[in-house]
């Protein structure tokens, strides 16, 4: 500790001292277990009392003392001849209280210069062999970027193909509890950074195993309109499920491409919002509108990518999801409205259908009045039905020339 941080604290505390020991005159007796539990200091046979009523500390007792507090040790022999133990006891409290203050200060001010030495000596790496697996450059342990998130993003767009780097697997996932979470089409697509294919249900344990070769290009002929196949993926529907689903898209990421820091931001995001409990709290589907964002999110950092521009971090999502929820929300109910004027509608045609009165000279004539064989029913005016209930006329059926009925009480044939 500096002399001088020691000398203030040393005459603030004896000041307080003096006026503690004036109020009590003694606080100690000189057979207190305590004081022979600890060694025997302030024992009949070294120690002299104080004009305070206290004993004072000898060089043996110091010696002990200094062995057990080292903030003490700082403290002269001469001027411990002039305190009590008590004394003693309550310099060593001050002290140690004053030396944990300028420890933080140490380390903040340790923290900026060491910063600032960085700056200045830049580390020249010498070249060498990396292959990703045992053979690995020593570059790679370097102390972590300084910089913003965003400046190691463009710099990593310059270094690389728009495509990121060949994609792997056996990454050691288990390490980190993520084992098991993540599909073939997961690993592909995480290592691209250019991707709009990179879905959160990649990451889904659920589909470990399943038939993940992602959307398919299926042409019917040469030179004709090619169809989307979708895949055969679970989707998230537990807010339990979209946790784990991106916690481990986050741990595949950070073994995929260290520098990539798309997915803590949406993860920190997430985290600020309680997953967007405010406008989700009550949704029944919240895992799966939450998923529906994320798979937009990442969508939208790989155009970024692509364009050189700023991934998405924790403020811009937040605009960014008051945007997205604000025009599904509009969607659906444009969806709601439609689908209930549509159902309407509906009604409204199947009564008229139900109602529409049959047109005169239709099929409510009766047939067999105007055969050659007659209605069993009778002539002119008998009453017909069919077997369904419907009333027929016995009328003629012939044209009349118009584009209608004759319509008279007679057969057709009577025509002929």
């Amino acid at each position: 500790m500096p002399e001088d941080v020691l000398r203030d604290v040393t005459n603030a505390t004896m000041a307080t001292m003096r006026e503690e020991e004036a109020r009590v005159p003694q606080r100690l007796s000189i057979t207190d277990p305590d004081l022979v539990a600890m060694g025997g200091i302030g024992t009949p046979a070294t120690a002299t009392q104080s004009t305070a009523g206290d004993f004072v500390v000898t060089a043996e007792d110091l010696a002990y003392l200094n062995s057990k507090f080292p903030a003490l040790q700082g403290i002269s022999p001469s001027m411990a001849q002039k305190l009590s133990f008590s004394s003693i006891l309550l310099l060593n409290d001050a002290l140690v209280k004053s030396a944990k203050e300028v420890s933080k200060q140490d380390a903040r001010q340790k923290l900026a210069t060491n910063a600032e030495a960085i700056k200045s000596n830049p580390v020249r790496i010498e070249a060498g062999e990396d292959n990703r697996f045992q053979r690995l450059h020593s570059a790679r342990f370097l102390g972590g970027p300084g910089c913003s998130s965003q400046i190691e993003w463009h710099k990593a767009r310059t270094e690389m193909a728009n495509e990121g780097v060949k994609a792997i697997s056996p990454y050691d996932m288990d390490s980190v509890g993520s084992g098991g979470s993540t599909t073939a089409k997961g690993w592909m697509e995480s290592h691209n950074p250019a991707s709009p294919n990179l879905k959160l249900k990649q990451f889904h344990m659920a589909n470990v195993g399943s038939s993940s070769s992602g959307t398919r290009r299926i042409s019917l002929a040469d030179g004709s309109t090619a169809m989307d196949v979708g895949d055969s993926l679970k989707e998230v529907t537990e807010l339990e499920e979209f946790k784990n689903a991106l916690a481990t898209l986050r741990d595949a990421m950070h073994f995929a491409l260290p520098w990539n820091k798309t997915i803590a931001a949406i993860q920190g995001f997430m985290r600020i919002s309680s997953h967007c409990a405010k406008d989700l709290g009550g949704s029944g589907d919240r895992a799966k509108v939450l998923s529906l964002f994320v798979d937009h999110v990442l969508e939208r950092n790989a155009a970024n990518w692509c364009d050189g521009r700023d991934f998405l971090g924790v403020m811009e999502l937040t605009q960014t999801w008051a945007t997205w929820n604000g025009q599904r929300a509009q969607a659906r109910g444009a969806q709601l409205s439609q689908t209930a004027t549509y159902r309407k509608s509906e009604a409204q045609l199947k009564f008229q259908r139900k109602e529409k009165p049959k047109k005169k000279g239709g099929n409510n004539l009766c047939r067999k009045f105007n055969s050659a064989g007659g209605c069993p029913s009778g002539g002119v005016g008998a009453e017909c039905k069919t077997p369904f209930g419907t009333v027929l006329r016995h009328a003629c059926s012939a044209g009349n020339g118009k584009g209608g009925r004759c319509e008279g009480g007679h057969p057709k044939q009577q025509h002929t």
